[in-house]
């Protein structure tokens, strides 16, 4: 704060002795009389000081349009399956009988303070955060730490409505409850043809609660759901086309993303426009 108000008291008497008011981009900015004129004296900061330098919003949206590049590439690189009546009555297997038979172990989440404060002596954890439309990352103190993730664990999140599943790919995160984690043996994922996307993929299914509970609006447990048995083709397609599918919805977030710093950067002439390679 100190440093902020040195800067604004060293513009002001730059500009007071004839100078210009040499800042950070964004942070000031000199306005002719007839532009405030024209703008009937408006004289708030935000009217003429853009919130973001132009650097900054170049370089955010440098980095969007190769986000949205690569969930395109993501997209033409995988082709949809047509479908047709299944032959069989798909089996379904309840997470509580794998349990037992030794083909997944369940890890829950035990309570543990957290912040979003990253460091050395620190883990980052799972939590109810992490599956809102916006998470965050968030740590507990190491030697506060729990049960661990490992890569390919497949992360629960029950709630009344509904349930929830992400699959950790990095593994080395602390569980915090309400959250639990599956982990498929080799044997499980080879018996059943599922690998973790596709577990998690099957257990945020609400028809999964509904019939594991008989209606909606309850918390169910995760022992209480089921999965299904596929066939090794089945499986396959089915990754791919969640795949395209995933990526698809990834594609149109960031393309809202775009389209508000696209606007953004060349009101602030941040950007000019070019033919499209």
């Amino acid at each position: 704060m100190q440093g902020s108000r040195r800067a604004i008291e060293e513009a002001i008497n730059r500009r007071r002795e004839g100078r210009e008011a040499v800042c950070d981009p964004g942070f000031a900015v000199t306005v002719a009389l007839e532009q405030l004129r024209a703008a009937d004296a408006d004289l708030r900061p935000g009217r003429w000081v853009d919130a973001q330098a132009p650097r900054q919003l170049l370089e955010r949206l440098n980095r969007t349009v190769q986000r949205l590049e690569a969930h395109q590439r993501s997209i033409e690189r995988i082709s949809m399956p047509r479908v047709k009546p299944a032959a069989t009555a798909r089996h379904r297997v309840r997470i509580g009988q794998l349990a037992a038979d030794g083909l997944v172990t369940v890890l829950s989440g035990a309570r543990h303070e957290t912040d979003e404060t990253p460091g050395a002596d620190r883990v980052r954890a799972w939590g109810s955060w992490d599956f809102r439309p916006d998470p965050v990352a968030r740590y507990v103190a190491g030697e506060s730490a729990g049960s661990i993730t490992e890569p390919g664990d497949v992360i629960v999140m029950t709630s009344p409505a509904g349930i929830q599943a992400k699959v950790d790919r990095d593994g080395g995160r602390v569980l915090v409850a309400p959250v639990q984690a599956l982990r498929l043996t080799q044997q499980a994922r080879a018996g059943l043809n599922l690998e973790p996307i596709l577990a998690a993929a099957f257990l945020s299914d609400p028809e999964n609660t509904r019939t594991a509970t008989g209606t909606t609006g309850r918390r169910v447990p995760t022992k209480a759901l089921d999965l299904p048995v596929l066939d090794a083709d089945t499986a396959a397609r089915l990754v791919d086309t969640l795949a395209r599918i995933d990526a698809t919805i990834d594609a149109a977030a960031t393309a809202g993303e775009l389209r508000s710093q696209l606007i953004a950067a060349v009101r602030s002439g941040a950007v000019d426009l070019t033919e499209p390679t």
